[in-house]
């Protein structure tokens, strides 16, 4: 019945938010952001075009234009390569399907119908594994809570519009969980490796900081190395169950992060070389007018990261076209920035914090080891321990990680759709809030985000969620700030 339920909500919040983009559009004259918008190359368009773009074209907005450049041209331009290359390539191959079927349209009226179909999709899916995720460290009924949450989490409105955030989630989830279920299986056997290897090294070819879930798999194969010692009689077999384990994390961290490597590699040969590029003549235009470097003329650019020792795009680029670096955004005039972000950074750090002194043992000891530590009070008065279980430990380090990382080191105002996307702690941690909150009956209108009874902090996490939903939807729709 959840799942059911959670699929049912889940397409009618993307619904939602699809006519509430288009109504937004229509009524609001968008805003000039001065921001890069793809180019178009004069293709015909017909009035099944213009209906389309009516409809939807409040979603094409902020990075949205460089996924559809990249869908449509592929990486024509240095600064293309922040935006990892996997989610645009699905959407043009499975667009490319599409306009053999329809011929009605324009390639840039299918790629924008494929980018929604395939966020839809693919949301339903995240949605779902979520709950699985949840149920597994939380109980059915905040499992439950989590999911629907998730549909209509702060950042809604980048996971319909062509944003890599769906996508990303759903990989994330799905390596999350598979850990899980390895770990408690106790069985670090091929196939259950490779059903967390693939959607690791696929979410490092999504996002850069799919990077960071091989943390996952290393967690969990050492926590079943060590938890599965007890079983070897002698020292012989203890070290050579060791050796196993050591070949198995130094295989599957390699595995995982060969895409991202690859990636790097590609990098490097289409900025770092020389060759004769195949541009048509209206984007080399383009790009020459807007003074835009250009593939294969390192010799005349000398990008300096073509001469690191190890040369990575995507660090480079973040700072010298978006000034992203530690501290580089703490000025006064990104207050505004910061105050947007506040309410997820309260969240994730005030509740991490309190996991980490409900269970202080269990963090000492890293959710690994056994280790009494008399100094310390065990005694837990809080019933926050109800949801804050010990095996939320890694989640917690890696929400917290993520959190730090968004305050000192990128654009704060990426935290909230940074948060909602790579971490399911938003949602376990609001779910404890709702827990008092029961449904009566099976049908829509008995969510309990419906509930007329809800408590003052319950309203606000509520009105927090539903108005960044809504306040996004319109603002990012009509350019107006809210990336």
């Amino acid at each position: 019945m959840h799942k059911t339920k959670i699929i049912a909500f889940a397409i009618l919040t993307r619904l939602f938010i699809l006519f509430l983009q288009y109504l937004s559009n229509a009524l609001i004259p968008d805003h000039d952001a001065n921001v890069f918008t793809y180019p178009k190359n004069n293709s015909s368009s017909s009035l099944y075009d213009d209906v389309v773009e009516t409809t939807f074209g409040g979603l094409l907005r902020w990075d949205a234009q460089y996924f559809m450049h990249i869908a449509k041209y592929g990486y024509t331009h240095e600064n293309t390569l922040a935006f990892f290359p996997l989610y645009p390539l699905i959407i043009r191959a499975i667009a490319s399907v599409i306009s053999t079927l329809i011929t009605c349209l324009n390639e840039d009226s299918i790629l924008l119908l494929t980018f929604i179909s395939f966020n839809t999709f693919v949301f339903v899916k995240a949605a779902t594994t979520l709950y699985s995720l949840s149920s597994i460290i939380l109980n059915a009924d905040l499992a439950y809570k989590s999911a629907i949450l998730f549909c209509i989490n702060p950042a809604s409105i980048f996971f319909v519009a062509p944003y890599t955030e769906t996508f990303f989630s759903y990989l994330s989830f799905k390596c999350m969980l598979n850990c899980l279920l390895m770990y408690d299986k106790q069985s670090s056997r091929i196939n259950n490796l490779i059903g967390i290897i693939i959607p690791i090294s696929l979410s490092a070819c999504v996002r850069s900081n799919g990077v960071l879930n091989v943390g996952f798999v290393s967690y969990f194969l050492i926590k079943t190395c060590i938890k599965s010692l007890i079983f070897q009689k002698t020292f012989k077999k203890k070290f050579l169950h060791c050796l196993q384990f050591l070949v198995l994390f130094i295989s599957s961290v390699y595995l995982c992060l060969v895409p991202f490597m690859l990636l790097q590699f590609y990098d490097y040969q289409l900025f770092c070389t020389n060759f004769q590029h195949n541009l048509s003549d209206f984007l080399v235009d383009y790009i020459n007018t807007n003074e835009l470097v250009l593939p294969g003329m390192v010799s005349k650019y000398q990008q300096s990261w073509c001469f690191d020792k190890f040369p990575l795009a995507y660090s480079y680029i973040q700072k010298h076209y978006w000034n992203v670096g530690f501290l580089n955004y703490f000025e006064f005039k990104q207050i505004p920035n910061f105050l947007l972000a506040f309410p997820v950074l309260l969240l994730i750090l005030y509740n991490g914090a309190l996991f980490m002194i409900i269970h202080k043992q269990h963090c000492l000891n890293l959710g690994i080891f056994n280790f009494k530590y008399k100094f310390l009070n065990t005694k837990v008065k809080s019933t926050n321990v109800y949801i804050f279980k010990p095996n939320m430990f890694v989640f917690v380090v890696h929400g917290i990680l993520l959190v730090l990382f968004c305050l000192f080191c990128v654009h704060v105002q990426i935290t909230t759709r940074m948060l909602c996307s790579a971490s399911p702690l938003i949602y376990w941690f609001c779910a404890y809030y709702f827990q008092s909150v029961k449904e009566f009956g099976t049908q829509l209108s008995n969510i309990f985000v419906f509930n007329k009874n809800l408590n003052a902090l319950q309203k606000t996490i509520l009105y927090y969620f539903v108005s960044y939903l809504i306040i996004g939807t319109v603002m990012f729709s009509n350019f107006l700030p809210w990336t």
